[in-house]
């Protein structure tokens, strides 16, 4: 966007964080300082942080859908979807039916495109459109095994049957599991 300057940070510079985790403590954080804290969302319903995404209308959302989410039931994503339809009406026609699973545990594919329909916004007093209908894109990425993955990965998912959805309570992989994920 024109206008809009990006400071770069560098390994000499750096930034005295305890600052910046003030200012997030305090609520005063917003995307003009230096740093911006980045959340999954997790604490409003949303986990993968894409509602104020859509409340800004981006025109192009990518978001990684990497929970535990064995069955693929897209909880986290279909909660999103929802929420923002609820309190904003943007709709998101996502279809994800290349995401189930088959007998085998694998999918069609690991990703899925959406179209994003934006209302267009009125003048609350007057009435006049303030901004028109719009249409945006939501790229997800799921994480998903389709068995063309090259043979480590196939061996680890063959070794674990929870690949790619192990649960996140344990934050201590080993060299196996880093490198297949």
């Amino acid at each position: 966007y024109a206008g809009i300057t990006y400071e770069r940070i560098d390994a000499e510079g750096g930034v005295f964080w305890p600052l910046y985790l003030l200012r997030e403590i305090l609520g005063a954080t917003n995307a003009n300082h230096r740093l911006v804290n980045l959340s999954d969302g997790g604490h409003t319903g949303d986990n993968l942080g894409i509602c104020p995404l859509l409340k800004r209308r981006c025109a192009i959302i990518i978001a990684c859908d990497a929970e535990a989410d064995p069955p693929h039931a897209f909880g986290s994503l279909t909660e999103a979807l929802r929420q923002i339809y609820i309190d904003e009406n943007i709709e998101v026609d996502l279809v994800l039916t290349d995401f189930k699973l088959d007998a085998n545990g694998y999918t069609k594919s690991h990703h899925a495109l959406g179209i994003i329909r934006y209302p267009r916004v009125l003048d609350p007093e007057t009435r006049r459109e303030i901004r028109p209908a719009e249409t945006g894109y939501l790229l997800v990425l799921k994480s998903s095994v389709m068995g063309d993955e090259a043979a480590p990965i196939l061996n680890y998912r063959h070794e674990h049957a929870d690949f790619p959805h192990q649960t996140t309570g344990d934050q201590f992989f080993d060299d196996d599991q880093f490198e297949s994920y």
